[in-house]
């Protein structure tokens, strides 16, 4: 794991996620996030979400790119790490 200032996010949309039946207004979501040596997510595994939108969340997520990580010798490779945003239901 690295840390998410490592890289930076070059494009993809906030995920729109359809919720029916949720009484909160928002949710904090952690999600490990894990790119290959180019910068496009490989994988992500949802740590902390509301279960009713953790599928969509991946998803949307899976379409997002990213500055590729260099590691400490100089060479882009593959890395992962933790992004935590709050998600706001209207």
């Amino acid at each position: 794991m690295v840390s998410a200032s490592a890289v930076s996010k070059l494009s993809g949309a906030v995920p729109a996620i359809k919720v029916k039946g949720l009484s909160a207004e928002f949710a904090d979501v952690v999600v490990k996030l894990c790119i290959d040596e180019q910068g496009a997510v490989s994988s992500t595994k949802v740590v902390k979400a509301p279960a009713e939108i953790a599928s969509d969340l991946q998803q949307g997520l899976r379409t997002w790119r990213y500055t590729p990580y260099i590691n400490p010798s100089g060479v882009q490779s593959a890395a992962c790490f933790a992004l935590s945003f709050r998600v706001v239901f209207k």
